[in-house]
């Protein structure tokens, strides 16, 4: 439990370190999900479902791969189930993070 807790206050402190990157993400994520319901109408539009989850699994697997490398760490320093939870859950973290973006972007070029 002591290395979940870790975990946690890890990304509070990520947050609190990143705050203008996080607002500048929410930012164009609004820019963006303002653009699509303007132009196209509604939020969520079922059509662009299978598209947004397909770039959305492409982006969790490449964020599987990469993260351990970006963080300056590899797959052999993995040794115990806390590290294999917690980059399953960064990677699906910045992942759905990513849907933001992606489902607006895919709207826009599908025109849906």
């Amino acid at each position: 439990m002591d290395g979940l807790i870790l975990g946690f206050f890890m990304m509070v402190g990520y947050a609190q370190a990143h705050w203008l990157m996080i607002a500048l993400f929410v930012l164009g994520a609004v820019v963006l999900n303002a653009v699509a319901l303007f132009k196209l109408g509604g939020l969520i539009k079922p059509a662009a479902f299978k598209a947004t989850l397909l770039a959305a699994l492409g982006i969790a697997a490449i964020l599987f791969v990469s993260i351990p490398t970006l963080t300056g760490s590899s797959f052999a320093f993995m040794g115990y189930w806390l590290d294999w939870a917690l980059l399953i859950f960064m990677a699906v973290g910045y992942a759905v993070a990513l849907l933001l973006w992606v489902h607006p972007i895919v709207r826009l070029v599908k025109g849906v």
